[in-house]
């Protein structure tokens, strides 16, 4: 090695302790703001970021990766509201928490258990603008020195300004896209001779929606795959078919007493998302299951639920759902009474 190569070798090397030592020396924290301003209400905007499930949508750390499990927990929004998050073969774990939220300011904190710890808080500060909000978003890393120092050495700290811009690029997407979109309600009801535990047992486990759910009428031959525990919140299934069932999600957001919530993306044939709340009630010796759906509409006034359809027909799919999930719930009761 020649000596003015070994020099160049040896002052970078120096450079690049003198900066861990630096950065060590600095305070434990990396702060960052970024802002952009979202044509649509702080309320709409305040829902896509005080709900975990929401975050699915704009995060820039989001990926459509059916190996990722997540749970959700807590409320389904505000303070308190958690979604925890692993990966299998990549290693990662972690959880994201709603530390409070106000119609002014969301706080968050995002923290990676794997491969390496790290804990970031987010503030988001909502300011009215005309017609719209204001969005600042704060990122400030909470990590120890030497792992700041790391961070410093790789040209970045744990959430970098690249990220923090795609994120609310993302967010003033949804969020205006949202406020744009008419919504639409349906609620239909069924009664079961059942237990009510036993009708909400059946709903909450989302790998039985087979037996039951009006996508599966239309296309037996749909390709379908789980992700997250086989039953209760974070259980998500994954379809893919024809053009009239399309591909999506749904995930179930929470089991909580006589009530089951649960959140459905559809990709195709027009991207939507959609709500379903099962309420089921003690009535005689059976059960009174209320099941209503809230959605949107696109710019031709189709509602989409199950399909791009009229809500009309919505409901009418919903009660032939009904009436099969009811044949299949009493005739498990009848089953387990002999």
């Amino acid at each position: 090695m020649s000596t003015k190569i070994a020099a160049v070798l040896a002052a970078s090397g120096l450079a690049a302790a003198a900066l861990l030592g630096l950065a060590i020396l600095r305070p434990a924290s990396y702060r960052l703001e970024r802002a952009t301003t979202i044509a649509a209400p702080p309320d709409v905007v305040q829902a896509r970021l005080d709900t975990p499930q929401r975050w699915m949508t704009w995060s820039p750390w989001e990926r459509p990766d059916p190996d990722l499990q997540r749970i959700f927990e807590g409320p389904v929004s505000g303070a308190g509201a958690s979604y925890a998050f692993w990966d299998g073969e990549q290693g990662s774990a972690g959880r994201l928490t709603v530390l409070s939220a106000s119609p002014d300011q969301v706080q968050v904190r995002f923290r990676v258990d794997k491969p390496q710890a790290t804990a970031t808080d987010f503030e988001f500060r909502l300011t009215p603008e005309g017609k719209g909000t204001r969005v600042t978003w704060i990122a400030t890393s909470a990590g120890g020195r030497v792992r700041a120092a790391l961070a410093a050495l790789a040209g970045r700290p744990v959430a970098n300004a690249a990220e923090l811009e795609q994120g609310l690029s993302r967010l003033k997407t949804v969020a205006e896209a949202a406020a744009a979109i008419e919504t639409w309600h349906a609620e239909r009801s069924a009664t079961i001779d059942a237990r009510p535990e036993a009708v909400v047992a059946r709903i909450a486990d989302i790998r039985f929606w087979i037996d039951w759910s009006p996508r599966e009428i239309l296309d037996r031959g749909m390709k379908e795959q789980f992700a997250g525990p086989a039953t209760g919140a974070g259980a998500t299934y994954y379809w893919q078919g024809k053009t009239e069932v399309g591909s999506g999600r749904a995930t179930l957001i929470s089991v909580a007493g006589n009530k089951v919530q649960v959140e459905v993306e559809v990709e195709r044939p027009s991207p939507s998302s959609s709500d379903y709340l099962f309420t089921v009630e003690p009535e005689g010796k059976g059960a009174l299951v209320t099941w209503s759906i809230s959605g949107e509409k696109d710019a031709a006034g189709k509602a989409f639920g199950f399909f791009a359809v009229p809500a009309e027909e919505i409901e009418s799919d919903m009660d032939k759902s009904l009436a099969r999930l009811k044949t299949l719930v009493e005739t498990e009761a009848k089953v387990a009474a002999n």
